[in-house]
Order: structure tokens, then sequence, then C-alpha cells
């Protein structure tokens, strides 16, 4: 089905040949943003 590829990332071009990946974006509705979760981290 098409729904099992959804959120698809192209991640790299070699000529003809490309590396996909899915899953990357995890969402959370407690935080605003992906920066938010970084700065968690930073001293």
């Amino acid at each position: 089905a098409l729904v099992d590829f959804d959120e698809v990332e192209k991640i790299k071009i070699i000529g003809s040949t490309y590396m996909a990946a899915c899953g990357l974006e995890v969402r959370d509705p407690g935080r605003t943003s992906n920066a938010s979760v970084t700065s968690d981290y930073m001293p």
C-alpha cells in the first residue's frame, strides 16, 4: 500500500543510484521543534 511509504526522505544520489530512508522524523506533540530537543543537551 502507498501508506507504507509515507515520509520517505531522499538522502543522496550518485549517478543513477540513490539512498532513501524513512522514519527519520519522530513527531512529539510535547515539543515545538527539533531545535528545542537539541538545545536540551547543550551546556
